[in-house]
């Protein structure tokens, strides 16, 4: 008679990983997971819930939103600004979530290019490359900024300085100090005969004083690879980005710069899909149909195996709707993915270095499409923030990672008139003017507050012998303890198909940490018909609920099992009946015996 074999799943740090057939993952890894994370210690759990952080619609048309490029600034005394490019204006929303346009009451002017604007830190100040035919713009912080259009008069005079000078661009960059800006409109140079548009050429300011530029502080890298789409600052050198290369440039003066390439057949679309960290440049390459890398000042290395289908399903034209940001430690990726083949949906990938050896997961709002990603957002303990897209008919950015709850509060409050009256109904006047409407928002009428789907599925567990049926015995959980009672959704699956699950149940999990299998019948909740109570429960026996064990009666080992299958797959998911619940499990411990084998 066969034994009895355990199975354990004691580590989920695989994460998403499509590139291999569901038969073929490893352990650890999921071929389908949503609005899941992955505890570096192992176990899985619902995301945390996002929440809007500005006050007021960014545009008055929320359904004309849609925000190309954005940036954190931080002045000297560490006050922060969001600024965002929309249409044809840059908003700013400060960091009680107020929101203005720059240069209002006349806004200054961006476009011509696919990203917008560019915006390059320089202490309280930030310079905004507004495309080829507007004016480079100066922001200095303040409530609002205060802002100033540039002129494009050349100083060749290093000892004198002139100021209030940049050239028209599509980007801009601090480096050395030095203020490098690419993508360059000559033509109209006061000073100077120009020759338009030059998509090949960088160039740098006077050292230190970024609004002074001479004539000739410039490079043109022509060597192939389409035109510059980029610039990034990283240790001791600029990395210039271009359609299908990457570059970078050394030295700290005019006379030491020195041009290496550093790629010949990668590069990116634009600059928003450029992300820093500590110790890597992230980026989205447009060549070889899409990658992720990551570049340490070696070679760049691809982190985007396991997604690859997902990023070669990405259409080509648009590319420039791809945006990296590195926040709150990890790698946020918002790429036009639907499961569906679509392109006009926003999903939002995370790559977390830190979980196993590099970890993908995928978020996915209830309300709307995280489009921006701010770079380094996180800063003073702020929670990460993103922008939505226009698809969502919301003006909004949003905290990730905030509400420790499984429910996203995305669309603004209703504002709700209240016109104050006498006893009778008769509308007040004080001193012979008519008392306006009050104003007041309306809490228990927000929107945008309903419970989001978390999901995730096993890979095909089989014990090693494919092809061999087994009886697969009832599986035990550890589950994480909960301060409410959560009701989670667990579907089984046989012999690699998924068109039906074979076994259905809700595991329930107490406050005080006891889990218990719903049954079947008139007390399913789900009406699943499956009935899967033989009276037992399986009672918490370790601090928090991290551990279980089983308390069946006498005789009752077999029942309640996952059926006779070759092979079987567990699906988890949030409970209809417990939408806005947190769920999360640590480790799930199964037993098997194998059938006798015929032919």
């Amino acid at each position: 008679m066969a034994e009895l074999q355990p199975l354990d799943i004691i580590d989920f740090t695989g994460g998403l990983n499509i590139r291999r057939t569901e038969f073929n993952l490893g352990e650890n890894e999921s071929p389908e997971m949503l609005n899941v994370e992955i505890d570096p210690r192992g176990g899985i759990f619902t995301r945390n819930g996002w929440s809007r952080f500005n006050v007021d619609d960014i545009v008055v048309d929320p359904a004309t939103w849609d925000p190309r490029s954005a940036s954190l600034a931080v002045d000297s005394s560490g006050t922060f600004t969001v600024l965002i490019a929309n249409g044809t204006a840059v908003y700013e929303v400060d960091q009680a979530g107020a929101t203005t346009v720059v240069g209002s009451p006349t806004p200054i002017v961006v476009g011509g290019s696919s990203h917008l604007a560019d915006f390059a830190e320089w202490g309280d100040v930030v310079y905004i490359s507004a495309g080829l035919a507007n004016p480079s713009i100066r922001r200095v912080a303040g409530s609002p900024g205060v802002t100033t259009e540039l002129g494009r008069v050349y100083n060749d005079d290093y000892t004198t300085p002139t100021d209030g000078n940049m050239p028209r661009s599509e980007h801009a960059e601090a480096h050395g100090g030095y203020l490098f800006i690419a993508t360059i409109d000559e033509l109209t140079n006061i000073g100077g005969t120009g020759a338009g548009a030059q998509r090949n050429r960088l160039r740098w300011s006077h050292p230190s004083r970024p609004e002074d530029w001479a004539t000739n502080d410039y490079i043109d890298i022509e060597a192939g690879g389409g035109s510059i789409t980029g610039l990034k600052s990283f240790r001791d050198h600029l990395l210039i980005f271009k359609t299908d290369s990457i570059w970078a440039l050394y030295g700290y003066s005019s006379e030491s710069f020195q041009l290496v390439q550093v790629s010949r057949s990668i590069g990116v679309p634009s600059p928003t899909a450029i992300a820093t960290s500590e110790t890597a440049v992230y980026f989205f390459s447009a060549s070889q149909r899409g990658g992720i890398y990551a570049y340490d000042g070696a070679a760049p290395i691809e982190l985007s195996v396991k997604i690859r289908e997902i990023l070669e399903a990405v259409s080509t034209s648009r590319y420039n709707d791809v945006w990296l940001g590195w926040t709150g430690r990890r790698l946020w990726c918002s790429l036009p993915y639907d499961d569906s083949g679509a392109n006009d949906v926003q999903s939002c990938f995370v790559f977390d270095p830190a979980v196993g050896q590099g970890a993908w997961i995928r978020h996915k709002g209830h309300v709307g499409n995280l489009a921006c990603i701010i770079e380094g957002s996180d800063i003073d303990a702020q929670h990460p923030l993103g922008v939505m897209d226009g698809t969502s008919g919301t003006s909004t950015i949003v905290r990730l990672d905030y509400i420790d709850d499984a429910y996203d509060s995305i669309l603004k409050n209703e504002d709700y008139a209240l016109r104050l009256t006498d006893k009778d109904g008769n509308r007040l006047i004080v001193n012979g003017t008519d008392v306006p409407p009050t104003y007041l928002s309306v809490s228990a009428d927000f929107l945008g507050g309903e419970g989001f789907t978390t999901f995730y599925r096993t890979r095909w567990l089989h014990g090693g012998w494919p092809e061999r049926r087994k009886s697969w015995r009832r599986p035990r959980f550890a589950v994480a303890e909960q301060n409410q009672e959560v009701l989670i959704d667990v579907r089984t699956n046989w012999n690699y198909k998924q068109d039906a699950p074979q076994r259905q149940h809700v595991l329930g999990v107490s406050p005080e940490g006891t889990v218990f299998w719903r049954a079947g019948g008139a007390a399913d909740p789900l009406g699943s018909g499956f009935d899967w109570d033989d009276g037992s429960i399986w009672a918490g026996s370790g601090a928090g609920g991290s551990e279980l064990e089983r308390s069946a009666p006498s005789g009752a080992e077999g029942l309640g099992g996952l059926g006779v299958a070759r092979s079987v797959q567990l699906e988890f998911s949030t409970s209809a009946l417990t939408p806005a619940k947190k769920w999360g499990i640590n480790a799930m411990f199964l037993k098997y015996k194998t059938r006798r084998y015929t032919t």
